[in-house]
């Protein structure tokens, strides 16, 4: 079993005993998984402004941005994901994405309490940002917004990361990539209920895909 809701994985054999106990300590069954396939249209609302359109494989879906400046490419859940955790308790979320792009587009991977697009700065949510090639870490409550430049640069040439997010209701979130931690917020959690996963990206004055496989949302009971 391994456990990298900490950035830092552990591995432990899988026995009946650490299933009980949990690996890193934490009980394997106070945890709950949410997986959203990316390999079909099913439990997915799109938009898809003008020329925008999106494909779904066997490992991935594929989001091909309109050619109009500020056409937006997204995909959100069909259905609010109804989980506010109790203070102390974890929500994570967390994706896999390449990009063949300009570097003129930019991208949201996260949750947020509204079904819309484009994504909201101020908003209740919590993930990733990319402007460009730069990765920013993201949240706000409703009426203001937390945001870190995380000096991350995330490829435009097909080059894969693993994005993941912690949150801990009522002390912090910590933001990975590729299992390293990039960034810590304390301010302007969010306080909403119910979530929606989010993913796309917008042209600024560019062209390209986004690629995305095997989003997850955890919550520890």
């Amino acid at each position: 079993m391994v456990d990298d809701v900490a950035g830092t994985p552990t591995t432990k054999k899988v026995t009946v005993a650490n299933l009980l106990a949990g690996a890193g300590g934490e009980g394997f069954f106070d945890k709950g998984k949410l997986i959203f396939p990316t390999n079909s249209s099913n439990g997915w609302t799109e938009t898809k402004d003008n020329l925008a359109s999106i494909d779904y494989y066997l490992p991935y879906a594929q989001l091909d941005m309109g050619a109009a400046q500020d056409d937006d490419t997204y995909i959100c859940s069909s259905k609010h994901i109804p989980s506010l955790p109790d203070s102390g308790k974890t929500l994570i979320c967390g994706f896999n994405l390449w990009r063949k792009t300009s570097a003129n587009t930019d991208a949201f991977l996260g949750l947020e309490d509204d079904g819309g697009v484009p994504f909201g700065t101020t908003d209740n949510h919590y993930g990733f940002f990319i402007d460009g090639q730069d990765l920013y870490a993201t949240n706000g409550n409703g009426s203001s917004q937390t945001s870190t430049d995380t000096d991350v640069t995330i490829s435009t040439s097909a080059e894969m990361n693993y994005l993941h997010a912690v949150w801990t209701q009522g002390t912090d979130i910590k933001f990975y990539c590729n299992n390293i931690l990039e960034a810590t917020h304390t301010t302007n959690l969010p306080s909403a209920t119910d979530w929606y996963l989010k993913m796309g990206h917008r042209n600024v004055s560019g062209t390209g895909s986004l690629y995305l496989s095997n989003a997850f949302v955890e919550y520890e009971r």
